[in-house]
């Protein structure tokens, strides 16, 4: 587990790796102030109206298209549901990228 006694007080944390958020957001561990190097000096925080979970929500679709991008399997990428749902307009192009 990621020692996270470490940010307290920080405006700007030392980022972790994506599977370390993700287990800390799961775990309810995380603090608000949590940034995740995503590589290439991209940083992902939870500065979105959902907060951590819209932050989870980003990292484990960032770990998916990282999935598929390497082994090329979409056998266990389910379909989107029909109707609205509340993600980013960049994600949504994306997943339906999938079904091209």
């Amino acid at each position: 587990m990621h020692d996270v006694s470490s940010w307290t007080g920080k405006s700007n944390p030392t980022p972790i790796d994506p599977q370390s958020a993700i287990d800390l957001i799961e775990a309810g561990d995380a603090p608000a102030s949590v940034c995740v190097d995503l590589g290439d000096g991209v940083i992902a925080r939870a500065n979105g109206r959902l907060g951590l979970q819209g932050l989870l929500q980003r990292l484990r679709g960032h770990r998916l298209i990282q999935s598929l991008a390497i082994s090329g399997d979409r056998d266990g990428v389910l379909a989107l549901p029909q109707g609205d749902i509340d993600v980013h307009p960049h994600v949504a192009d994306i997943l339906s990228a999938l079904d091209d």
